[in-house]
């Protein structure tokens, strides 16, 4: 929506060390007014219309082959920087860190005045991170969203690091490979980054479909076989696949997620990570109902 997109360039200060990237992603004309596109005539923007229409991992990735600066920093255009946006670049400009989280908080898209509950989870890895553990293992490989994060740019082509081009998570694995080969964290309670909640949007109805949960998944376990490569904990290298099966099973229910791992028998990894999480929701199940019965 190009209303969304010009209040998303909206919120982003013109600077000259801020390069700003627009891929449009094979938009209907007759929703986008193409003679008067949104952030036309503003310094250091470049639009780049993509008529593959591969969904948002490929948006990503053109991004990034356009790139130039320093950082990286993804934004979805339906979301927006926050106030201390500016503070946080000025702050983290001459950062010697590899890899920078900042905060975040969720309003209504049509009514921003109004909070959503969506961020809660993201922060309280940051908070966990900066006033209780100071364990870095859940920023780098627990928490795979790419917005509230920057990136450097000289680290992810070092390592040709992209995006999956998937219609869901296609960060997951971009997330996954960047940790494991950045060796510095900084991490500020400064919130930087909006995201909108509104009704239609691709995380409006979270793994609400099957094809959502196979993508999700798949990229999950792809991360997982990475940090294994890494030598990384089992606990924290099994999180995610976890949390994807919990929301499913939570979700869809118990024969729905016996019905999706049947459906992945010929893709043996999931398969297997399936059928564990469903055995052990099995036995969960029974000793609840026999301790009912005692």
């Amino acid at each position: 929506m190009p209303d969304l997109l010009q209040r998303c360039l909206d919120s982003i200060p013109e600077r000259d060390d801020i390069q700003v990237i627009v891929v449009d992603d094979d938009s209907d004309p007759s929703r986008v007014d193409f003679g008067h596109f949104p952030g036309a005539g503003r310094k250091n923007l470049e639009v780049v219309f993509d008529k593959q229409g591969r969904g948002l991992g490929n948006v990503r990735n053109v991004g990034l082959d356009h790139a130039r600066g320093k950082w990286v920093l993804f934004c979805d255009a339906d979301d927006f920087f926050a106030e201390d946006f500016p503070a946080i670049l000025d702050e983290m400009a001459e950062a010697e860190e590899d890899l920078v989280f900042f905060g975040v908080r969720s309003v209504l898209s049509e009514n921003p005045a109004i909070p959503a509950p969506r961020t809660k989870y993201v922060n309280e890895y940051i908070w966990g991170y900066l006033h209780n553990d100071h364990d870095e293992s859940n920023l780098r490989y627990c928490f795979p969203i790419v917005m509230c994060k920057l990136f450097r740019r000289e680290i992810i082509e070092r390592h040709s690091i992209r995006c999956s081009e998937t219609h869901w998570g296609s960060d997951i694995y971009f997330s996954a490979q960047y940790a494991c080969v950045s060796p510095r964290i900084r991490v500020t309670e400064k919130i930087g980054y909006v995201i909108t909640v509104r009704q239609g949007s691709l995380i409006s109805n979270f793994c609400g479909t099957r094809a959502e949960v196979a993508d999700r998944l798949q990229e999950a376990l792809k991360a997982e076989r990475l940090y294994a490569q890494y030598h990384l904990p089992k606990p924290k290298s099994g999180y995610l696949s976890n949390l994807f099966l919990w929301i499913t099973y939570k979700k869809h229910g118990f024969l729905w997620c016996l019905r999706a791992c049947l459906s992945f028998l010929f893709r043996p990894y999931l398969f297997k990570a399936m059928s564990l999480f469903l055995i052990k929701r099995l036995a969960y199940k029974t000793g609840l109902k026999k301790s009912h019965r005692k």
